[in-house]
């Protein structure tokens, strides 16, 4: 009898480990389904850690959810690139550049900023992508190592990304780049960091050669409505990858560091004043500026509650384009950009709201849709449609790199 129930627990755990629901046009079911067990299964080792102790959660994250990371990208071109660290202006980087190219030949050059919601991941957990965009692209890499929240809370991470890619631009010749030839990119938080990067580079720090392009991958570009319809549509849908809370979370913490907010209520947009909400910033992101398809995905805020003292906490930062992108008041000395977002993700509109932004504003822009698509895929290369975005973005690189 004992050994029947151990079974019976064993198949149920499986079964509920590997099975979750996906929408109907996700490519490759059961090689999702695999990795979102992984996640599920590292979300439920970091609860069960935090809840004994053991360390707390955001350091048992860093820890474990790499591991998905890992299994999830699976080429290695170590033997093929030259591979260095180094210290740019304080900030430590790692250097890629393709073996098979002689020493004197200058090649376009990409800094790449990573994603994990500026608080977990690191340049180790990206190496096997980097290396992929350095040999495939047939250019120099260089990821940069910012530091994290929320021991480092904004603006240090952007302040440290903006300062490590001047360096590299004034001294891109030196690791055999282009320095006429550079372009930024990132995921997630990243993408935030790179569009981040590229405003301040525009209307800030100019250096003596613009950079030629910006790819930001399903980025995170506003926190002043977290009811949009990608929100309010996709909450849940593809389990571990799609939670608006953690999402939220990201924000606050990015901001504020430790703190002790209660982050349901900035999910609820409580953190945004009524007046903000009905000014024309408000408006940029409102779903009229968004694809018909979605408007039914649409929650009414020109009047709901919102709290005093959270909004006073977020309103300098929601109007500030190294915090919000999106929310710039004007994008028109931007770079070419590649906007790359995700159906089944929350931030999806987030980057159809910037891409029209920029295109309004008269700025070069090409956007990927992924509609079979949700948050991370660009690093799971063990799925197809992660290498084949890999692909595009390559040649989009290219295209512009080497124009």
């Amino acid at each position: 009898m004992l050994r029947v129930l151990v079974i019976a627990f064993v198949w149920i755990a499986v079964a509920y480990y590997l099975y979750s629901p996906l929408p109907d046009n996700i490519g490759e079911p059961w090689k999702v389904r695999l990795i979102l067990a992984a996640t599920k299964i590292v979300n439920h080792a970091v609860q069960f850690g935090a809840y004994v102790g053991y360390d707390s959660g955001i350091n048992i994250t860093r820890k474990l959810l790499p591991i998905v990371f890992r299994l999830a990208a699976y080429e290695d071109y170590a033997n093929e690139l030259q591979i260095d660290s180094a210290i740019y202006d304080g900030i430590p980087v790692r250097i890629y550049r393709p073996k098979s190219v002689l020493p004197e030949e200058l090649l376009p050059g990409l800094v790449y900023y990573h994603g994990g919601g500026w608080q977990i991941f690191d340049i180790d957990n990206y190496d096997k992508i980097l290396q992929k965009l350095s040999k495939e692209g047939r250019m120099v890499v260089v990821a940069v190592e910012y530091r994290l929240s929320p021991e480092y809370p904004f603006p240090v991470p952007v302040q440290d990304c903006i300062r490590a890619t001047r360096y590299f631009m004034q001294n891109a010749a030196a690791v055999g780049a282009d320095p006429t030839a550079i372009g930024v990119a990132g995921d997630s938080a990243g993408g935030n960091l790179a569009a981040a990067v590229s405003y301040d580079l525009s209307y800030g720090h100019r250096e003596k050669h613009p950079i030629r392009f910006q790819a930001l991958v399903y980025p995170m570009l506003q926190a002043f409505s977290f009811r949009t319809p990608a929100y309010l549509q996709n909450e849940g849908v593809i389990q571990g990858h799609t939670s608006g809370l953690v999402f939220v979370g990201c924000w606050v913490t990015y901001l504020m560091g430790y703190h002790d907010i209660d982050i349901s209520q900035v999910a609820r947009n409580q953190h945004t004043s009524t007046s903000m909400k009905n000014s024309e910033v408000g408006r940029s992101v409102h779903h009229e500026h968004l694809p018909e398809k979605y408007h039914k995905y649409t929650s009414d805020e020109s009047q709901s509650t919102y709290n005093e003292s959270l909004a006073g906490m977020f309103q300098e930062a929601l109007l500030n384009p190294l915090y919000c992108p999106l929310m710039a008041s004007d994008v028109s000395k931007m770079p070419p950009t590649l906007v790359v977002v995700a159906e089944f993700d929350v931030l999806r509109d987030d980057g159809l709201l910037y891409a029209k932004k920029l295109v309004d504003a008269g700025v070069s822009v090409q956007t990927i849709h992924l509609h079979d698509g949700f948050h991370a895929v660009f690093s799971y290369t063990r799925l197809k449609i992660g290498r084949d975005l890999v692909a595009d973005f390559i040649k989009y690189a290219n295209d512009k790199l080497r124009s």
